[in-house]
């Protein structure tokens, strides 16, 4: 049996009407009305998005809709494309995995078909990162399962496709200098998780597999740290 936060659903439904009003209303979102980025000189065509949670619903959503320009996505405790349509706004389905990944490409090619999503081809020359915790009761396996089982139907080799579920987390983001303990499901949702004797790096092996990355490489440049990925 699956358990969710009540104070995480709401706030999940919410940002679900959010979008939904702003794109009916042809309108901007919030974000509409920020400054401009300044000039970040990132690479266009090396473009990669990764979340957490509804992030990773989110970024496996973006990665799909901008295939064409996307060369990888990291989903971490999140489920398949176009869960809360498929489920008519039942949340709660998308968290258990009730959609199944055939499914969930079906649509994906009836939306490609009507024009309104990338070629769905570049999902097969994607990198994806697949991430479950052993301890998470908030998004269940199945709902990882079918994010893989989404991916295998477009075309994704094995190589290109890392599904990480062994480890002992809890619904959260894991990083080497955490201090919540692995098993952990607590803001700010980061915690470390020891895999033979060394605390895993999470970042680093998304970067690894999406970017090819190994390391990075900080320097301190007139008081500021800048991170160079190699």
């Amino acid at each position: 049996m699956v358990t969710v936060d009540g104070g995480f659903m709401r706030r999940f439904r919410l940002v679900l009407c959010s979008l939904f009003m702003s794109l009916a209303a042809g309108i901007p979102g919030p974000a509409g009305a920020a400054d401009a980025l300044p000039a970040l000189h990132a690479d266009g065509a090396r473009t990669s998005v990764s979340g957490l949670s509804s992030g990773a619903f989110m970024a496996v959503q973006y990665a799909v809709a901008f295939s064409g320009s996307v060369i990888g996505v990291a989903s971490i405790a999140g489920g398949p494309y176009n869960c809360a349509n498929a489920a008519f706004g039942n949340v709660q389905m998308c968290m258990t995995g009730s959609q199944s990944g055939s499914l969930a490409w079906t649509t994906a090619q009836q939306l490609e078909s009507a024009g309104q999503l990338d070629p769905l081809s570049g999902i097969a020359r994607q990198k994806v990162y697949l991430f479950h915790g052993t301890k998470d009761s908030t998004v269940g396996l199945p709902a990882t399962a079918a994010t893989r089982d989404f991916y295998r139907a477009a075309g994704v080799p094995t190589g290109r496709l890392a599904y990480v579920t062994g480890l002992p987390a809890g619904h959260a983001f894991i990083a080497p200098s955490a201090s919540d303990d692995c098993g952990d499901s607590r803001g700010p949702y980061v915690v470390h998780c020891v895999v033979k004797s060394r605390r895993y790096d999470q970042p680093r092996e998304i970067l690894k597999h999406i970017q090819g990355w190994s390391y990075l490489l900080c320097k301190t440049v007139r008081g500021a740290t800048i991170t160079h990925l190699k």
